[in-house]
């Protein structure tokens, strides 16, 4: 790593470009050149990312504080910005929150269609989080701290402690909706995985009482789409794992071994509900298969009908932010969705909503994600995790539209930020150490 120059400080030298130095140093470099606003943003930031999982409100506030801390600090720091300016993940994400904004135009309700926009706000996130992104692993550090405080909720609502109490069918949603709160579960146990994994002594047993907490959560949420995409992705990501590093096949195997006997205890302790959502479930497809489509299942699939049929009607431009519920209710499903504002999926919302623009940049926007975060993690104990993290929460995303919540659009955006230091920088990869 080519050394930060002393001058570097002075106001009329040309600070080092992050394409000479490496990553490193254009983040030592923010730190150096204004130590006070780093330390303010760094708290920030981590306060944003530890209420990421906890709560709406006071998450938008931090959120908003960091756009402050981060706008004060620019006339010092801009320079640093080259790297993820000229990035393409970053105009993708941009450019996908412009296109749904500017297809509130064409919507039949303009005002659902701002309130969607609204939660496009958190594509802001990766460049929030830039100057600051070298405690990467003290962010995710927060998050699994934020999840613990939502278990904890969810324990209050079990035993009606301090006025909680579980949501409909015994569900404990924690301050979020029941499903959001069971996706950042499954996100907890991933990144708990990668630390019992790669971690020492202490970090080890901490992970495991937090991953042990999180599968409690996520089960006790009674959130199928959660349960199906940390079902499809522990079991193939244990064993790419495996097949792929050496150093972690006996890890690997303990934990799988550890996972089956953990999985019959928790059946033990919560086989009844388990089955009862299953159970649910496959009545809701019979009733659909039958032309029933008032009940949960039945309603996606009617939704996801719907979706369907309003992309084919309109390809290009689709109906619009938050002219989704108007324009199934013209096809003939206001009797099963009298209030279904978002298809319950990303992918068919998106469709839906803003034609096959929105879906190709969509598409883009996953595609980058996915080929970053495969390449070869950097060094700190969560790196495998965010792998695992982005595969739940795309086959999550199948089950409901996230990207119309801030949490959820949330995490995602945080996940992006975290593959940043893979972009393709020049001629080579630069990856940095953090």
């Amino acid at each position: 790593m080519t050394p930060l120059r002393q001058d570097a400080l002075r106001p009329d030298a040309q600070p080092t470009s992050p394409n000479q130095t490496g990553l490193v140093d254009a983040w030592t470099e923010c730190r150096l050149r204004d130590p006070i606003g780093h330390y303010f943003h760094t708290a920030f930031a981590l306060l944003y990312v530890f209420l990421l999982p906890l709560a709406t409100a006071p998450k938008d506030i931090a959120w908003a504080a960091l756009v402050v801390t981060t706008v004060a600090r620019l006339p010092r720091i801009h320079r640093c910005f080259k790297a993820p300016c000229c990035d393409r993940l970053i105009w993708l994400l941009l450019a996908w929150a412009a296109w749904h904004g500017i297809s509130i135009l064409w919507s039949a309700d303009r005002a659902a269609g701002l309130d969607e926009w609204g939660a496009f706000r958190v594509v802001l996130t990766p460049l929030l989080l830039w100057p600051v992104l070298d405690h990467a692993a003290l962010f995710i550090g927060a998050f699994l701290v934020g999840v613990v405080g939502a278990n904890l909720v969810q324990l209050t609502q079990q035993f009606h402690w301090f006025g909680q109490k579980p949501c409909f069918n015994g569900r404990l949603d924690g301050w979020l909706h029941a499903v959001h709160t069971g996706a950042i579960c499954a996100a907890a146990i991933c990144w708990h995985l990668s630390a019992i994994l790669k971690g020492r002594n202490w970090l080890r047993w901490l992970s495991l009482l937090g991953a042990a907490a999180a599968v409690a959560g996520l089960i006790r949420s009674g959130s199928r789409g959660p349960w199906l995409a940390i079902a499809a992705t522990l079991p193939l990501g244990l064993l790419l794992i495996g097949l792929t590093t050496r150093r972690l096949r006996r890890a690997v195997l303990v934990i799988a071994l550890v996972g089956v006997v953990g999985a019959g205890v928790a059946w033990v302790a919560t086989g009844d509900f388990v089955t009862t959502r299953i159970d649910q479930a496959t009545d809701d497809i019979r009733k659909a298969i039958d032309g029933d489509y008032h009940s949960d299942v039945g309603e996606r699939l009617a939704r996801w009908a719907g979706a369907w049929k309003v992309f084919v009607d309109s390809p290009l431009l689709g109906a619009g932010a938050g002219g989704f519920g108007h324009a199934i209710g013209e096809l003939g499903y206001s009797d099963v969705s009298p209030q279904g504002h978002h298809a319950h999926s990303v992918y068919m919302h998106v469709l839906a909503c803003t034609g096959l623009p929105g879906a190709l940049l969509l598409a883009g926007v996953v595609v980058i994600s996915v080929r970053r975060v495969c390449k070869r993690p950097s060094e700190h104990v969560y790196s495998i995790g965010t792998i695992l993290v982005l595969s739940t929460w795309l086959i999550g995303a199948v089950f409901d539209a996230y990207h119309l919540n801030g949490n959820m659009f949330g995490l995602f955006t945080l996940i992006i930020a975290l593959t940043l230091p893979y972009r393709n920088d020049g001629n080579k990869s630069r990856l940095a150490p953090i």
